[in-house]
């Protein structure tokens, strides 16, 4: 538990001693680099993340939506503070999303296995309503962005 809290407060002390190079906005769409830097080969976006698409529909808000493959897609209650949020994907932990000041990206990690994931926003822009639609197709969806 000891081992949890240190790492806690060591991602916070790491956070708070960066200056921001450039602001960093939450609300709209974040791909999973891995996703985009191998859209161009065989593999489907199913197969290269957990999670490869990511929507906040407002800044601040209280929820986040997780897009996983095509029959699962999440929303999940989420909390706003120190410009990161914490995503509560169940009642026992905590995930961490949180900007990376130097590359304008966004990080998301689940201290708990030691996963690290990392996520760049592009355009263009989609709506909760699209991403929960049955037809949205994120492969196609992927390949229209530069």
């Amino acid at each position: 538990m000891l081992k949890f809290f240190c790492r806690i407060f060591i991602l916070f002390f790491v956070l708070s001693c960066q200056q921001p190079d450039k602001e960093i906005t939450f609300k709209g769409v974040w791909i999973e680099k891995s996703v985009l830097e191998n859209k161009d080969k065989a593999e489907t976006v199913d197969s290269l993340a957990k999670f490869p698409l990511i929507l906040f529909e407002q800044e601040g808000g209280d929820s986040v939506l997780f897009y996983y493959d095509h029959s699962k897609r999440n929303v999940y209650p989420a909390e706003y503070a120190y410009n990161s949020y914490f995503v509560h994907f169940d009642k026992h932990n905590e995930y961490f999303l949180t900007p990376d000041y130097t590359t304008g990206e966004l990080v998301f990690s689940n201290l708990k296995d030691d996963e690290f994931y990392r996520f760049v926003k592009i355009k263009p822009g989609l709506t909760r309503a699209e991403v929960l639609n049955p037809a949205f197709d994120i492969d196609s969806f992927i390949q229209l962005v530069e």
